[in-house]
């Protein structure tokens, strides 16, 4: 989630998930919508969790009209070139590993009464087990069935409308698709279809 510097949930709007699954490898892009509902512009941090085995290979935050692509540094020039933008007053953002399966990022102006767009792309592979493949997508990016526990995750978006989230894979096999199916989600309406090795979910 998105909090500001200090520890105060900011709300989700929007979560899309888009990607290709050809084989065992699959290429993700999962864009997350917040919304600084307060007077001041913000820095703020995200942390995002990235499945085992999953490589991030691309950045962009989105304010307005305006995209930041991340670029590669070393670590030391990385945080000086982020320290640098904070005290010349420009947007700018800066990625760190903080465990094995989450990454947090700091970004160092949100403002006031805007939207901020996170798009991140990874790569990973899918897992095998007896005669099914197994696609993953942390627990915590998609909607839940039974209502979640106040708890200070879920607080940003009380009393707001809830968070849209969509869903969008192409899928491409080697062999026959038999079929396609979510075991954690299967009370919501997911759009199946299958074409002799090639599939599609929505």
């Amino acid at each position: 989630g998105l909090y500001v510097k200090g520890g105060t949930p900011l709300p989700l709007i929007e979560t899309e998930i888009s990607g290709v699954i050809c084989d065992l490898g699959n290429q993700l892009v999962v864009s997350q919508t917040y919304a600084n509902d307060q007077e001041d512009a913000i820095e703020v941090v995200y942390y995002f969790p990235i499945p085992i085995g999953s490589s991030i290979n691309g950045l962009d935050v989105i304010i307005d009209d305006k995209t930041l692509t991340a670029k590669c540094l070393e670590a030391l020039e990385a945080n000086n070139t982020f320290d640098d933008a904070i005290a010349s007053g420009n947007s700018s953002y800066l990625l760190e590993v903080t465990t094995s399966n989450t990454v947090k990022l700091s970004l160092s102006s949100i403002p006031p009464q805007r939207q901020c767009t996170i798009r991140i792309h990874f790569i990973s592979e899918l897992s095998a087990f007896d005669d099914t493949l197994h696609f993953v997508i942390p627990r915590t990016l998609t909607p839940t069935s039974t209502p979640p526990t106040a708890t200070a995750r879920s607080k940003p978006n009380m009393g707001l409308p809830k968070p849209k989230f969509s869903l969008y894979l192409n899928i491409e096999m080697p062999f026959k698709i038999n079929k396609l199916f979510s075991p954690s989600h299967s009370s919501f309406n997911l759009m199946c279809s299958i074409q002799n090795n090639k599939g599609n979910i929505q």
